[in-house]
């Protein structure tokens, strides 16, 4: 492969996941709303049904509405400002301690990884939740 084709396909990988995250984005705040608004029950056994036939996991919908519930609904940022960033590192920084506008300058400076260490040093103190996690044997799905 020439040095043009490996910059080409480097910029045709960045572009596609840039599309991406923006597509994660409007796609969080279209469950962000059907979820609420409980829309997936006309046709869907379950809202896990639906994001079965939609193709995403629980936890990737739970994070992407987290995100977009954080940062638009309750912090009034756009959405767009939201799209350039990393959806996996805007949903751990909403962990971090301050307001929403602090928490998404830390998930556009940092890396996944210093945001994870930020959430280790913090070290649950504030935590009130119980330590144990029960998970189906069947299933495998977390209870409760």
């Amino acid at each position: 492969m020439s040095e043009v084709e490996k910059v080409d396909l480097l910029q045709q990988c960045a572009e596609a996941f840039k599309t991406a995250h923006k597509s994660l984005m409007v796609g969080g705040a279209m469950l962000y709303q059907i979820k609420k608004e409980n829309l997936w029950e006309a046709d869907f056994g379950s809202y896990s049904a639906y994001l079965d036939f939609i193709g995403i996991s629980d936890s990737v919908a739970s994070k992407i509405t987290t995100v977009y519930e954080h940062y638009v609904i309750k912090g009034g940022f756009s959405q767009r400002k939201l799209e350039e960033v990393d959806y996996e590192k805007l949903y751990l920084a909403t962990r971090l301690k301050g307001e929403p506008e602090t928490q998404l300058i830390q998930a556009q400076t940092l890396t996944r990884s210093e945001i994870k260490a930020e959430l280790s040093e913090k070290g649950g103190e504030d935590c009130t939740h119980p330590n144990e996690i029960k998970i189906c044997p069947d299933c495998h799905k977390r209870l409760g």
